[in-house]
């Protein structure tokens, strides 16, 4: 099965004009701005790429397995042809907890093509991924800062405009095109979300989004969770992967038939429907409010063992165990209802889906029996409440009547 590294070996050495800036270029930049370029390309002026590898000579190697494979991927666009005149500029790169905001983009301009938007998806810190949950609710800061990024970005240079990102930058990529200002918009050519989340409820209803709509380009593998979160895109095209599950998320794993096409799939796979279905299901029937309180609480609960990142998380597992049921033994009776709850309504969802779709019967079983155990804690929960309470009303003292009371007694001191 061929990927994106045989794509640029079958066509690295074509120009921008012979073999015009399509999907492929587009999922090559959403992988590239994974990689930290550094401070080389920092600045307005920027760097060509064909001089970013002498000045990126001695910097620390990514470690995490798929920026390891961007980091290669980019390492050989800067040798080929079709990429050696681009340039990299404008390099962000924003991790702040106290503004809960994990955030990096890149502005690339290819002389025959224009200049191209690049955010980066969700990193392995805990205030990216809360970040990502809390879209289902919010607008959230780096959806904010995607926009600012466009309009500083695509409002000093008439140039064409295009938008790529991956995961969470797809989303943004997304969010970008289609809440920028109108003469912005007139300039976007495309807009490309890779496995990314979609829009609200809101954004997909309004005059913006059906102004820009035939611009989105979304690419989901057949085994999509992500790529279906929320209001995804109408129009998806859908690759075959040589990966399994969630592993499919990433792009490297991505069906590439030669000389320049996609191995598209006709439909999701089964357990993608029912995945989709039953989010879709579970969101429609939470609140805002309840999507809100059940996040914070279990991020409150991971970022109580000070690790900031899912690497840590996993790496000390055992260890950061009694911390971790201290802090979720400090949430309070009525948000653990409530977290139950949710939880026992996304297992049932889960169960009806899989009979819709035909599913075994056994896994709706399974998932029956999960929501029954999720309702013994409920109900656990609810007795141990009333028990304290009952031992709360036998502990308290006994105060003899009124009329029994010294004289003097039971009145307030004046007050002076």
């Amino acid at each position: 099965m061929y990927n994106l590294f045989d794509y640029l070996t079958w066509r690295g050495d074509l120009s921008f004009r012979q073999v015009p800036f399509n999907d492929f270029d587009a999922a090559m930049l959403a992988c590239a701005v994974y990689v930290d370029v550094g401070d080389a390309c920092r600045t307005d002026e920027g760097t060509p790429l064909f001089e970013l590898g002498r000045k990126m000579e001695g910097r620390k190697r990514p470690t995490r397995d798929f920026v390891v494979l961007c980091d290669r991927l980019l390492q050989q666009m800067l040798t080929t042809p079709r990429w050696r005149n681009a340039v990299f500029s404008r390099f962000v790169d924003i991790l702040d907890g106290t503004r809960q905001i994990q955030f990096a983009a890149l502005c690339c301009d290819i002389p025959e093509v224009g200049r191209v938007l690049c955010f980066r998806g969700t990193d392995n810190s805990l205030i990216g991924w809360r970040e990502d949950f809390a879209m289902s609710y919010e607008t959230v800061p780096a959806q904010n800062a995607a926009l600012a990024y466009t309009e500083a970005c695509g409002g000093d240079a008439d140039l064409p405009l295009y938008l790529v990102g991956h995961s969470k930058g797809g989303n943004l990529a997304s969010y970008a095109a289609v809440t920028a200002r109108p003469e912005i918009q007139d300039r976007i050519v495309g807009a490309w979300s890779l496995d990314g989340p979609g829009l609200n409820d809101e954004l997909i209803a309004s005059e913006s989004y059906r102004r820009v709509l035939p611009r989105l380009h979304a690419l989901i593998p057949e085994a999509s969770i992500i790529g279906l979160l929320m209001g995804a895109n109408p129009t998806q095209t859908i690759i075959r992967s040589a990966a399994a599950g969630i592993q499919q998320h990433n792009v490297f794993s991505w069906s590439v038939l030669p000389p320049c096409g996609w191995d598209v799939a006709e439909q999701t796979t089964l357990s993608s429907q029912i995945i989709d279905r039953t989010l879709h299901d579970w969101l429609r029937e939470a609140t805002p409010e309840q999507r809100r309180v059940f996040m914070d609480a279990l991020f409150d609960v991971l970022e109580s063992t000070g690790a900031s990142t899912t690497t840590e998380m996993k790496a000390n597992l055992l260890p950061q165990l009694p911390n971790l049921a201290r802090a979720a033994g400090g949430i309070d009776r009525q948000t653990g209802q409530m977290i139950l709850r949710l939880m026992g309504q996304l297992v049932s969802l889960s169960a009806a889906n899989s009979l819709d779709l035909g599913l075994a019967p056994a896994l709706s079983r399974a998932a029956e029996t999960a929501a029954g155990f999720i309702q013994s804690k409920l109900n656990s929960l609810e007795k141990r409440n009333e028990k304290r309470l009952e031992q709360s009303a036998e502990t308290a003292p006994v105060l003899p009547p009124v009329t029994a009371l010294p004289a003097g007694e039971g009145k307030e001191e004046p007050h002076e």
